[in-house]
């Protein structure tokens, strides 16, 4: 799993997870699976106007659903495929995990709601722990509020986490407890 990328100005850390990839791979077998079955319905529709005993050249009774039910589908899942596209779309490139210390304003957000003030984070805790299959895994949480923990990342990978701990313990200038 990729780490975060991380930005980081005077006033603001900002640490964002890259969008997961089979998320992306799922949809896009959906979408392949969509535009298939709209190919079908197509060549449904076009074989039901070739064979039918009324054909009179006219386009719009490709698409009258008393004719030709296969033309009227096709039509319908062409505009319902074309206007759910960039939906998804765009609702995959919102679905990453943004982390922002904002120091202007105090506040720990994540993806843009507040979890809590700043002066409220006690450390940073990188700890080990074990996972289905004996191997370890990494776990970054932000310790807050006398026990409260958000968790920032979490890998088989130690190299994959340290390096979200590390940048937000220098910045917020708190301690990073390895466990």
């Amino acid at each position: 799993m990729p780490g975060f990328q991380i930005w980081e100005t005077d006033d603001l850390l900002t640490l964002r997870m890259p969008v997961d990839a089979r998320r992306v791979a799922v949809g896009c077998g959906g979408f392949a699976a969509a535009a298939f079955c709209l190919m079908l319905l197509g060549a449904a529709g076009v074989w039901m106007e070739a064979t039918s005993t009324e054909t009179g050249g006219d386009v719009a009774a490709f698409f009258d659903p008393a004719r030709n039910h296969f033309g009227f589908l096709w039509l319908v899942a062409l505009a319902l495929l074309a206007a759910f596209l960039p939906y998804y779309v765009w609702r995959v490139s919102r679905s990453g995990v943004i982390l922002a210390f904002d120091r202007a304003d105090g506040v720990l957000r994540r993806n843009g709601l507040v979890v809590c003030r700043l002066v409220r984070i006690d450390a940073v805790r990188m700890a080990a722990v074990r996972a289905p299959g004996e191997r370890r895994l990494y776990r970054v949480d932000v310790v807050y509020d006398d026990g409260c923990k958000l968790l920032v990342d979490e890998s088989h990978d130690l190299d994959d986490v340290r390096p979200a701990a590390v940048a937000i313990a220098d910045f917020l200038g708190v301690e990073l407890r390895t466990c």
